[in-house]
């Protein structure tokens, strides 16, 4: 293996070997887009059956200027160079134009949720479609008056989407394609902040951040600021420490249902 030892986290840990590692991919990724089309790359390992696979998450002016098809030969270059299996997801650094059209539609005023969905289901956990259901229709309640936006990979968003299918307010309820490290985090972050500018945020009585991600903490307090109701929502077993220090805070068992009253 070229200057990379065999223990993967102390590889991502190690500064020299993490930048041999991004400079290599970046150097690969460039077979299959332009260079003014990176924005940014994260590198992070994910579990399967058998091995770990170094998962590549990487933000892109425009996802559709990637050669998607040729993203397997990067991700064999990839492992035959270091010896480990890869695995390539592109995101748009931006929302795109669909996106915005669908963001623009929400007409709700009761209430707005946000979900970083993958980080508050245990994907693994067969239970996840009641898991899912217990958060939207017991824990947040929704109803005619209010609107879901809700972050995922593909899989997931098409596993969760037949919960919806057959009920009243499912078209409350917007999925956004996020897929890799800390991409639901960024993409909430930049709806959140476009109802902000656009002042849309303002017609709601209440909004709720479901996640559990320390990344949030700063959304929740900047927004209780500008006078908005927020409620910041995660299981209690996998939350941020500092979660529990807000007042705002309201912690969910791995069911997803609220522990306490609210």
């Amino acid at each position: 293996m070229n200057n990379i030892n065999s223990n993967l986290e102390a590889d991502l840990k190690n500064p020299l070997h993490k930048d041999i590692l991004s400079q290599k991919i970046k150097e690969q990724l460039l077979r299959i887009t332009a260079e003014d089309n990176l924005v940014n790359l994260f590198v992070d390992t994910q579990k399967s059956l058998d091995s770990k696979i170094v998962r590549v998450t990487v933000f892109v002016k425009n996802k559709y200027s990637v050669q998607l098809k040729l993203r397997h030969r990067v991700e064999q270059s990839l492992k035959k160079y270091f010896g480990y299996k890869f695995k390539i997801l592109f995101n748009n650094a931006d929302l795109d134009k669909n996106e915005l059209i669908r963001l623009s539609g929400i007409s709700g005023t009761n209430s707005i949720s946000f979900i970083d969905i993958e980080n508050v289901l245990e994907i693994k956990n067969n239970n996840i479609e009641e898991i899912f259901s217990n958060l939207i229709f017991k824990t947040l309640n929704i109803g005619r008056n209010d609107n879901v936006i809700i972050c995922a990979n593909p899989w997931l968003i098409k596993k969760l989407n037949k919960v919806l299918e057959r009920n009243k307010y499912k078209d409350n309820i917007i999925f956004f394609n996020a897929s890799g490290k800390d991409a639901s985090d960024f993409r909430i972050a930049q709806i959140i902040q476009k109802l902000y500018t656009n002042k849309k945020i303002y017609r709601y009585n209440s909004i709720n951040i479901v996640s559990g991600d320390g990344f949030f903490i700063n959304s929740s307090k900047f927004l209780t600021k500008k006078g908005l109701s927020v409620k910041i929502f995660g299981r209690l077993s996998s939350s941020h420490f500092e979660y529990k220090k807000l007042s705002n805070y309201v912690p969910l068992s791995d069911k997803c249902e609220v522990i306490g009253v609210l």
